[in-house]
């Protein structure tokens, strides 16, 4: 009984500890959107690009050139 008692609090609080995280960002955000002829001449130029899943963690990408 015990062990069940807190398995079902872990759970509880687990709930809540992902309830409290930030939310994933907008698959598509308006105000970052390319112009409509983008990329006119079919090529991309990257330079330095690093890239984290979510703030707070750490870098998965670190300056791709």
């Amino acid at each position: 009984m015990g062990c069940e008692t807190e398995a079902r609090i872990t759970s509880v609080e687990r709930i809540f500890e992902m309830a409290s995280e930030e939310k994933e960002a907008a698959e598509i955000n308006e105000d970052y959107r390319p112009p409509e002829n983008w990329p006119s001449d079919g090529k991309l130029t990257i330079k330095k690009l690093s890239m984290r899943y979510r703030q707070n963690l750490d870098l998965v990408l670190r300056d791709v050139r």
